[in-house]
């Protein structure tokens, strides 16, 4: 077992905030719950501009050994807006298994529907391909960005049943190219876009192994799927010029946010 997926199996990362030290999920010092950046108002605005097929680009501040690791791209995680399915919620973790998307045109509305479920993603975290609420990210990030890769609604179609088809796969704990046995975030959501024939975005040569750092694989970054697609919505607290500076891709991040501070619905 790698050092990564180990992590995974006893908590999945180490938190350090101002306040919190932990390996999540079992706290070591608590001295107040962390207030993440993205807000009440953010999330009324991506769930009014959102369309399955989109894909979320996130990063979350506590998580400082994964967002090491990734090294400079300032999103640090890549997830599929999958809309609406119907499915069922696994009581044991929460996730939504057997999924089978309503359509791209669905027209999302209040329900009681054990089987229905609204705004879902599905994305590969340390658990696996999973699908689950959109709140489920949005609660836990402080950066978040979307983008359209999408044309058509058959290329819509096309990302969200290929990303509900792998759900109950593992994650690629290595970086490798295990596909489609296992992925990890961006690797799920490229493999999305090639399966509806959409271009990909670029590659960086990356380290993938602490132990074996000299070993460097193509991978694909969240900031990569930024500056490949349009972006249609971002969280207010990504234009903070020290947010987006961070990113090795340099002013073509910000670019984006600003694209997308300015898209229309």
């Amino acid at each position: 077992m790698g050092i990564q997926s180990w992590l995974a199996a006893i908590g999945g990362d180490t938190w350090i905030t101002g306040k919190i030290f932990a390996f999540w999920p079992w706290p070591a010092v608590l001295l107040g719950e962390y207030e993440y950046k993205f807000s009440e108002d953010d999330y009324r605005a991506f769930t009014a501009m959102l369309k399955p097929g989109d894909i979320l680009l996130s990063q979350s501040k506590p998580y400082k050994f994964s967002n090491f690791f990734i090294g400079k791209s300032v999103f640090k995680h890549g997830a599929i807006y999958t809309g609406d399915v119907r499915g069922i919620k696994n009581r044991k973790h929460g996730f939504i298994d057997r999924t089978i998307s309503l359509g791209v045109e669905h027209e999302t509305k209040c329900t009681r529907d054990k089987g229905v479920y609204t705004r879902t993603i599905t994305h590969a975290i340390s658990e696996g391909v999973v699908c689950q609420d959109i709140l489920r990210l949005t609660k836990h990030a402080d950066y978040v960005i979307a983008v359209r890769p999408w044309k058509s609604t058959a290329q819509q179609q096309e990302i969200v049943d290929y990303a509900l088809k792998q759900v109950g796969l593992g994650y690629n704990f290595d970086f490798s190219p295990e596909g489609p046995t296992e992925f990890y975030c961006t690797e799920l959501c490229v493999a999305a876009l090639k399966d509806a024939y959409l271009p990909a975005p670029a590659t960086t040569k990356k380290g993938v192994s602490l132990f074996k750092f000299w070993e460097k694989a193509d991978v694909t970054l969240s900031d990569s799927i930024l500056l490949k697609y349009p972006a249609v919505c971002c969280s207010v607290s990504c234009l903070d010029p020290k947010f987006y500076k961070k990113s090795m891709f340099g002013d073509g991040v910000r670019m984006k946010i600003m694209e997308a501070e300015n898209a229309e619905s």
